[in-house]
Parts: C-alpha cells; structure tokens; sequence
C-alpha cells in the first residue's frame, strides 16, 4: 500500500512537472491533482527537494534501461537507426526536456547528484555498441570511439542548447531539424565502413548510390 502511494504520489509529479514546469508546481499542486492531505505527502516525502530527487533517480533509470534494450536487442546499426528515429519524434521528448532543464536550473545540486553516473553509464552502453559495430565490420576500426562518443556529446549538446526556446544564447532563426539532416551523414561517412553503409541503407530504405553523393 505504501508503495503504491508513493508510486502515486511520483506518477503525477512527473506528469505535472511535465506539463507545467518544476519550479511552478507545488506540493499542494501534487496533492490537489491526487485528491492527498499535506499531511500524507509528507509521510512520504520530507520537501519537494526530495521529491524532485526521486524523479531524477528514477527518470534516469528508465532513460537508461530503455537505452540498453535497444542496444542489446539490436545490432548496431539496427539500434542507431532506432534511435535517431526516436530523437527526430520531438513530440516523445519535448515535455520531459523542459522538465530535466528546469530541474537542472532550480534544483542544481540535485542534479548533479546524479550527472556522472548518467554520463558513466550512458557512455558505457553507446561504447560498447560502437566496439561491437567495429567487430562486425559495419564501423571504420581506425576511428577512436571515444573521441567520437565524446564529439558527439558535444555536438548534441550544443544543439540542443541552440534549439531551446528558452536557452539564453538560443540562435535566432536556427533551423535544428535541418541542421541535423545535415550533420548526421557527416557523422556516417566518418563512422560507416562500405559493409555498414549497406546495413544502414537496407535499414532506411536508401539506395546506395543516394548515401554516396
């Protein structure tokens, strides 16, 4: 039963902090949306600090676990291609962005409490898809796979910081989705060897003398 509530009490947190924003929501907003006393919240949770923290903690784990099936479900270019699907569906990601950044601008230390081990364990699973993708033949073995993990994450980065609406330093009149049409097959002639090209193109529907030009 405890559980449950708590379960509760987490579930439409996360849903308002979603839609409306962290710092906007309050505990009386949570239990309002719950039909819950103050007083039954704060037997499960001391403030909203720990609240917040709990949703980190478990926003985490479902990111990564739903990034490690992909992975271990699929060779590599099978999972990259899964995945580049499902960063271009901004409608999956668009609500829980704005949660993780105002998180990551209002409740800092909570945040980083959990940075590295998400860096540590998000890199772990990218690295050993690109090891395996070299493996396999489908990857240049010459290129280092951490320098492009790590290219990547900035490149990333960057562009989202680019595209966000309410970024400071957001680019004016930035096109992110056409950038990104444009930087992914950059990345893939660095990365594809001509036997991962074919994998890819099979994958996508492209011909080969398209992927070429």
């Amino acid at each position: 039963m405890t559980e449950n509530i708590k379960d509760s009490i987490l579930k439409a947190a996360h849903t308002l902090f979603a839609r409306k924003g962290v710092r906007v929501v309050a505990v009386s907003d949570v239990c309002r949306e719950l039909g819950m006393s103050k007083k039954t919240f704060y037997q499960y949770y001391a403030s909203k600090e720990d609240l917040v923290s709990d949703i980190v903690e478990i926003d985490f784990q479902t990111r990564r676990e739903v990034l490690a099936k992909v992975v271990s479900e699929h060779d590599p270019i099978e999972a990259m291609v899964l995945l580049e699907n499902k960063i271009d569906d901004s409608k999956i990601s668009e609500d829980d962005n704005r949660m993780t950044e105002d998180i990551k601008k209002y409740y800092p230390d909570t945040f980083k409490k959990t940075a590295r081990m998400r860096r540590l364990s998000i890199r772990t699973i990218i690295m050993s898809s690109l090891e395996e993708g070299v493996r396999l033949g489908y990857y240049n073995p010459d290129l280092n796979m951490d320098s492009f993990f790590m290219m990547n994450v900035f490149l990333f980065s960057g562009l989202k910081s680019m595209c966000d609406e309410r970024a400071s330093d957001r680019v004016e009149g930035f096109d992110c989705n056409s950038f990104l049409e444009d930087l992914r097959p950059i990345l893939h002639h660095a990365l594809f060897t001509p036997k991962g090209w074919d994998r890819y193109n099979y994958l996508t529907g492209v011909h080969s003398s398209d992927s070429e030009q």
